[in-house]
């Protein structure tokens, strides 16, 4: 007998395998918090979010360039209070 690989349930064949796969909460850790979609990969989230719901990609991007920015300045005033 064969186990899901992302949550160990038990699978008899590989139509019962085929079904399983299609609703493992599991096999699905990433979700669109706006629609709820789910999806096996970050890759696959963020191309979704680009592609249907462009408004929340573009407020991500600018919020990813404020932290590596927020990121920057703070690095450079630990280097002036304590040096490299």
């Amino acid at each position: 007998m064969e186990e899901c690989p992302y949550c160990g349930e038990p699978i008899r064949g590989p139509l019962e395998k085929l079904a399983h796969m299609v609703f493992c909460p599991f096999a699905f850790p990433w979700t669109c918090f706006v629609c709820g979609k789910r999806f096996r990969s970050e890759k696959e989230l963020m191309e979704h979010i680009r592609a249907h719901h462009p408004e929340v990609a573009e407020a991500i991007r600018k919020l990813a360039h404020a932290a590596r920015e927020a990121e920057e300045v703070v690095g450079e005033k630990i280097v002036r209070l304590f040096g490299r």
